[in-house]
């Protein structure tokens, strides 16, 4: 969820990456303010994910003075087993998602195979980056400006699009060759303890580390497309512009809800080129 790739209301900024203590996995990457961050994560820190509580025990760099220079922090998280009546108390961190989709896809009653090799997402993480047809505009911008008057804590609902793609036919098996991708079984959403599928969804990743998800139809279509996680800003950039070589780049936003700003894929290569020279 690199917040590099936008351009002008990002000053301030800190792409922070959570990562898994034990197995060191990414687990979400957001960006947040540095004013709504600690002065430093030195001292015992708990932070409310929205789903859970999670101990800090580790983060790098641990001084706000540092991570607010570089403009990124990673740390290091375990769950904390807790009675939730326990929970939002003290000096707790809270770390709410900008904001989340109003309703969530059509889901499994649980894993088909406990073998499958999911993309595993929470489910406030469906759609927060995603490619949207440039016919949604207004209300992506409607919703980037209720997002960007969200108090930090809450957290704003937005309303479902319906057909994100509207009528473009994007072919799975084509954006898969053109990324050099390869296929996940799956992806699914971690909700109230339980992992469910998500009905008619794919996941791939990409040769440079990005990772796609969505939905397709039963023509192999994409319905939905959104994007999980990537190694850094200039893979997702290239990733961004592969896809706009194949597809209809002038008709297509990325749109990342989490830094309440959208790129047309057609303007990645040129971002992509200033990033390098800088």
């Amino acid at each position: 969820m690199e917040h590099l790739i936008m351009t002008e209301d990002l000053s301030g900024s800190v792409r922070v990456e959570f990562r898994e203590d034990q197995s060191d996995e990414i687990v979400i990457v957001t960006h947040m303010q540095a004013a709504d961050l600690p002065e430093s994560f030195e001292a015992s820190t708990e932070l409310d994910l929205g789903v859970g509580l999670f101990e800090v025990t580790r983060a790098q760099p641990s001084l706000h003075a540092d991570f607010s220079r570089t403009g990124k922090l990673t740390l290091w998280i375990k769950k904390v087993e807790r009675p939730e009546r326990d929970r939002h108390t003290g000096d707790d961190q809270l770390f709410a998602p900008a904001s989340r989709q109003r309703t969530l896809p059509p889901l499994s009653q649980g894993v088909s195979h406990e073998d499958a090799d999911l993309l595993l997402m929470y489910e406030e993480d469906w759609r927060q980056n995603e490619v949207i047809a440039t016919a949604h505009r207004a209300l992506v911008d409607e919703q980037l400006e209720r997002i960007s008057h969200t108090p930090v804590g809450l957290t704003h609902v937005r309303p479902t699009i319906a057909s994100p793609l509207a009528d473009t036919a994007l072919d799975l098996e084509a954006v898969c060759h053109a990324l050099d991708a390869s296929y996940y079984d799956g992806v699914a959403l971690c909700t109230a303890h339980t992992e469910r599928e998500v009905l008619g969804g794919f996941a791939v990743e990409s040769a440079l580390g990005t990772s796609f998800y969505g939905r397709t139809d039963e023509a192999g279509h994409i319905t939905c497309f959104g994007v999980h996680v990537w190694e850094d800003v200039e893979g997702l950039l290239r990733d961004l512009d592969t896809l706009a070589s194949v597809l209809p780049a002038q008709t297509l936003l990325f749109v990342s809800w989490c830094s309440a700003s959208a790129t047309a894929l057609a303007e990645c290569a040129s971002l992509r080129a200033r990033l390098l020279e800088d």
